[in-house]
């Protein structure tokens, strides 16, 4: 009876002049540190109505930041267009961009900006009920006045954020002879170049050291994005400190440069960083004594002196032909060697000939033309170590891969050939793949990856089939998040098993189609507070099978694809690797990515260290988060054509141009902002290139 009074009180003049209006709106971000956002940081205002809501399309909020606006977008997935009581919450973001500044806060004084879609009732089959368009009019509401607690400052002031001692003693709080010490310093929002060594200096007792700059340790751009610089010092035979060592600061520059590095960052400006630590200096630190005093006590029995060696190995022959070759302090096999975090990997010359000049390269570490080289890399992943030395007339080069894993390891992965381990031995990836025809086999792993990110190839090592990678997502969601993307079209399965607590997240793929992106920030809930060493592990599984639903519509993020051809007689120059320019098939095809992001940040994607002669690969923000797989297959058996392959873990824009150096014709492939696209499949994308 009472429901039906209710209803019987309920009259359509009623419920028609009932229009939804503001009744609330307020700023619920915060800056990450006291009262003002840095660039990147999002600022989210929340509008709320009396009434549910139906929202379509991307509506707008102006936002007053200094003397501009900026606009504000509706976040979908953030706003409950129906709540408790009927009421609607609407959310809105806005990521701070350079340039940006407010000294005095910012304000929101709307009205909403319908930009195309639409924001009315939802009636959700109330009735007599009409779906009236809403107001979008703050009203009393409006943040008029500057929001004190809000102000912006997204023009870096290359100022010292923070210093630490990252290391600890081998021993209790005191480091004895040879142990290094290294200090981190950050800089937060910014991205660095640093050339030369730059030093810093550390009062050990009443003298001052000097830690050098180390090139291999450290991380000039992270999430944030964030600087970390890290100087190294190896304590000698006489320091001593019983109290502690401090680091006053400042950097000095000892001849080299610390600058803003603008990665084509629109409207940027590479300026000098600041090199005084201010409030971030440090003074005597207990736990970080120094005792490098050597002592030694007699042998009382001591070995008699060895026999000489009947046959020591002779010298390099300098008339012998010129050939390089290394050998390294760690154990090797045929294709990998194999080190942990930490250790110091010995590289030492082995070459033959008459050699007269010599360079190393390592990725993630120092360049050298000494005999012997000595590095130890912080992060698990596969490194490329590469010598090359010359006669004079000549050079010869050889190779090693080195597999890092983590020392310290955060779960039970073991690495192998068809299994990824990745997040410090934490998660273990595996894949199977099978054609339309029946042929099945596992994915093997590509030697090539970082702590985040790796790959694996199905038919051939060059020619890289599927990016991985499982970021750390705790700080935003509680959750470790998996992305992936795939070059192909035959069917393929991805299992990611958290070794800590056996939960499992697979994905598959039928095949005879273009793979879409596989984008799960969801995918390990509550696995952040959970330890290597707890016992309370699940084994669940959660399947999630790919549709063409998964992936982004057309008008979304399928890349469109435009091609330009080389006037007859122009001369192409050759391709040259460069950081932005990934040279494959023989250094005959240039590729390159421009990208945008949804905030308007406009750079170039820079090329990620691993190669074949096929395949690469380039990241947009951190080295060790891989965002787009591109390749380029020699088609000619098969179609007359030669092949472009790509796929990407990503929601930002881009365009990726593909230039035959040959011809001078171009392949243009264009994402929009938004959505991750399937995968890229364009067998036709260079006619008539089989034959000369």
């Amino acid at each position: 009876m009472l429901f039906g009074a209710l209803l019987a009180g309920l009259t359509p003049g009623a419920a028609e002049a009932q229009t939804p209006t503001v009744s609330d709106v307020g700023i619920t971000s915060s800056p990450a540190s006291g009262d003002t956002y840095g660039t990147g940081e999002t600022i989210e205002v929340q509008v709320t109505y009396n009434l549910a809501l139906e929202v379509t399309g991307t509506p707008q909020l102006a936002l007053t930041i200094g003397t501009g606006t900026e606009q504000a977008r509706y976040s979908a997935g953030d706003s409950n267009p129906n709540v408790a009581g009927n009421r609607a919450v609407l959310i809105f973001k806005y990521r701070v961009r350079l340039g940006d500044e407010d000294a005095d806060g910012i304000a929101v004084p709307g009205p909403i900006v319908l930009n195309g879609g639409t924001i009315r009732r939802d009636c959700g089959g109330l009735v007599g009920c009409t779906s009236e368009n809403a107001s979008l009019a703050f009203g009393t509401h409006a943040l008029t006045a500057n929001q004190p607690d809000h102000k912006v400052d997204g023009v870096p002031t290359l100022t010292v954020s923070g210093v630490a001692i990252t290391t600890f003693p081998a021993s209790g709080d005191t480091y004895g002879f040879g142990e290094d010490i290294i200090v981190q310093v950050t800089y937060d929002h910014i991205h660095l170049e640093v050339t030369g060594t730059p030093q810093v200096a550390l009062i050990i007792g009443t003298g001052t050291k000097q830690a050098a700059y180390s090139a291999g340790d450290s991380q000039l751009a992270n999430p944030g994005p964030r600087a970390l610089l890290r100087f190294k010092y190896t304590v000698g035979p006489e320091d001593v400190d019983t109290d502690g060592i401090a680091v006053p600061g400042p950097i000095v520059l000892n001849g080299g440069t610390i600058r803003r590095d603008c990665g084509g960052l629109v409207g940027c400006t590479s300026e000098n960083a600041k090199l005084a630590f201010g409030t971030h200096a440090l003074t005597d630190q207990p736990d970080q004594k120094v005792d490098g005093v050597l002592t030694t006590t007699p042998d009382p029995d001591p070995d008699p002196d060895p026999d000489p060696d009947p046959d020591p190995d002779p010298d390099p022959d300098p008339d012998a032909p010129l050939a390089a070759s290394f050998t390294l302090s760690v154990e090797c096999d045929e294709d990998l060697c194999f080190a942990l975090t930490g250790e110091p990997v010995t590289f030492t010359d082995t070459s033959s000939g008459s050699v007269v000049s010599r360079s190393w390269t390592l990725e993630e570490g120092p360049s050298s033309s000494d005999p012997e080289v000595v590095h130890a890399w912080t992060m698990p992943g596969f490194y490329r170590v590469t010598l090359t030395v010359g006669d004079g007339d000549e050079e010869a080069t050889a190779s090693r891969t080195v597999r890092v894993e983590a020392a310290d390891p955060k779960g039970s992965c073991t690495a192998d050939d068809e299994t990824l381990c990745l997040q410090n031995s934490r998660f273990a990836v595996r894949s199977t793949w099978w054609t339309a025809e029946g042929e099945r086999g596992a994915a093997r792993l590509a030697y090539a990856g970082t702590n985040q990110s790796g790959l694996f190839w199905f038919f051939d090592p060059d020619n890289w089939e599927l990016l991985i990678k499982v970021l750390d997502g705790c700080r935003l969601n509680d959750h470790f998040w998996v992305y992936a993307a795939s070059t192909t079209d035959v069917g393929y399965r991805i299992e990611v098993t958290d070794t800590v607590t056996g939960a499992v997240s697979a994905y598959e793929n039928e095949p005879g189609r273009a793979a879409p992106a596989i984008t799960d920030p969801a995918a390990f809930p509550g696995s952040c507070g959970v330890g290597a060493s707890s016992s309370s592990s699940t084994s669940t599984v959660t399947e999630t099978t790919l549709t063409p639903a998964d992936a982004a519509p057309a008008a979304d993020g399928t890349p469109a694809v435009t091609a330009a051809a080389a006037s007859a007689g122009n001369e192409v120059p050759k391709c040259a690797d460069g950081s932005s320019t990934l040279c494959v098939q023989g250094e005959r095809y240039e590729v390159s990515v421009d990208l945008w992001t949804l905030d308007g940040q406009e750079r170039v994607g820079l090329v990620a260290p691993p190669r074949t002669m096929d395949s690469g690969v380039f990241y947009f923000f951190d080295r060790q988060n891989y965002e787009l797989l591109i390749k380029v297959l020699d088609g000619c058996a098969v179609n007359d054509h030669h092949w472009v392959y790509a796929a990407s873990a990503t929601d930002v824009g881009f365009e990726l141009t593909v230039t035959d150096t040959v011809t001078g014709a171009s392949r243009v492939y264009t994402k929009q902002a938004g959505p991750p696209a399937p995968a890229l499949t364009d067998a036709g994308a260079f006619p008539g290139v089989c034959r000369p």
